[in-house]
């Protein structure tokens, strides 16, 4: 069966995440231009228009939350602890209202950058799936755990 749609899950913790997927994306597109991906992310719509040739549609979801950094060089961890607890572990009627959505979309691969939604919707469809990063949510938040304790609960789930 041919590979014609590719969900994509982007992170929306900055644009270089979205830089990363958008490169990618489009070195796909140019090895199979009938490829279409259906991007999943909270990155603005635009940053997608202005970077890619490549076919696409544009799904609105946070996918993940990263840090709540207040500067690039500041972030604040209550503030973090309280989203991260708010949005993990990923609610089943989330995981399943986007995993339908995939379904539907006859999405045959799932890659994500540093996005665990997307893993979790490829393992519930039984999908494969791409992890794309350079470092993972749990990497992060270890250097934090003596700081703001509560936060290993989350390196646990990731």
């Amino acid at each position: 069966m041919p590979l014609n749609s590719i969900a994509y899950f982007v992170s929306s913790h900055g644009f270089g995440h979205a830089a990363r997927s958008a490169a990618v994306m489009q070195a796909v597109a140019e090895h199979d231009p009938s490829i279409r991906f259906e991007i999943f992310t909270a990155v603005p719509a635009w940053f997608f228009k202005e970077s890619l040739s490549a076919r696409f549609n544009y799904h609105y979801v946070l996918t993940d939350f990263g840090l709540a950094q207040k500067t690039p060089f500041y972030s604040d961890l209550k503030d973090t602890l309280g989203r991260l607890d708010a949005f993990y572990p990923i609610s089943r009627t989330l995981l399943d209202d986007i995993s339908a959505k995939v379904r539907r979309l006859n999405c045959r691969l799932i890659i994500c950058d540093i996005a665990p939604l997307g893993l979790l919707v490829a393992a519930n469809l039984a999908i494969a799936s791409v992890l794309v990063e350079n470092f993972t949510w749990d990497w992060i938040y270890r250097q934090y755990a003596d700081i703001e304790p509560g936060i290993t609960r989350h390196i646990a789930y990731f």
